[in-house]
């Protein structure tokens, strides 16, 4: 166990192992069905099946166990798998606040079954985690994003020294149709005008946004600060995460175990031939 200054409390300490994606994670999108059950794990070179987390040592032993506190152990119970989803079920069987076209707005902190401070705690420290350490996936290629000066004050709200940062904004939406059982790492979005980044766990898609120029209408939808907690059923949401995978599976060669995979998910898939 190394020893260093942990990223989250800055004090020097024993450092753990820790992971950007949780290893329970990455457990819940294991597939027993199939010979090989490992998930399916893209990079921007390689397509495999591995259960392996992104890790580093990153954070003290306390510090890791208070982002799994307050975030990790209430929330991933609640992600999507292949048998439930406990947060889509809860959606949609709320009543929305609004809907404009084909997002719909819900009052998450009136929805028995989320918890909203846990899922927005959780997604914010993959945020600050991905931003705080140059992590590497399986070809050793760096993932990082730079939240340039809104880490540190990120960094306070998370070690509990600070109210939630200003000019910081945390989207949580779930896609309105199919959900994908998959998860990527924080990537860098498409605004103009502000910074935004886009991450994914089994069903919840998370937007940070950072910047003195968040429109105000961007604000207001805040999952953190707005009075109702929002919340949002969305149709974009599944098609950002289908573009983000795609985008990946374009680049990434396929091994051959990944190729055996797709073979036997296309044959369970296939029509009853008995007659």
């Amino acid at each position: 166990m190394p020893r260093g200054i942990c990223k989250l409390c800055l004090d020097e300490k024993d450092l753990v192992d820790g992971h950007l994606i949780s290893a329970a994670i990455v457990r819940q999108l294991r597939a027993p069905t199939l010979s090989n059950p490992n998930p399916l794990t893209l990079t921007r070179k390689i397509a495999v099946q591995t259960s392996a987390p992104i890790s580093g040592y990153v954070m003290c032993q306390e510090c890791d166990n208070r982002l799994g506190q307050y975030g990790e152990t209430r929330t991933i119970p609640n992600l999507a798998t292949m048998e439930s989803f406990p947060i889509g079920e809860a959606l949609h069987n709320a009543k929305p606040l609004m809907t404009v076209g084909r997002v719909a707005a819900y009052a998450g902190r009136d929805i028995s079954g989320i918890d909203m401070a846990s899922l927005g705690f959780f997604g914010l420290s993959i945020f600050w985690k991905c931003a705080s350490h140059p992590w590497r996936d399986l070809t050793k290629g760096r993932i990082d994003i730079d939240l340039g000066p809104y880490r540190e004050p990120l960094r306070r709200y998370l070690h509990g020294d600070a109210s939630f940062p200003k000019d910081v904004a945390l989207l949580i939406a779930v896609p309105t149709d199919e959900v994908m059982i998959g998860a990527y790492s924080p990537r860098r979005g498409h605004e103009r005008t502000f910074h935004n980044f886009v991450c994914y766990v089994p069903g919840v898609e998370f937007t940070l946004c950072v910047g003195k120029g968040i429109p105000k209408e961007v604000r207001a939808c805040c999952s953190y600060t707005s009075p109702n907690k929002l919340i949002y059923l969305s149709a974009a949401a599944a098609e950002n995460t289908n573009d983000s995978f795609g985008l990946l599976s374009q680049s990434a060669r396929p091994s051959k175990g990944v190729k055996r995979m797709l073979e036997e998910i296309m044959a369970l898939k296939a029509p009853d031939n008995k007659t």
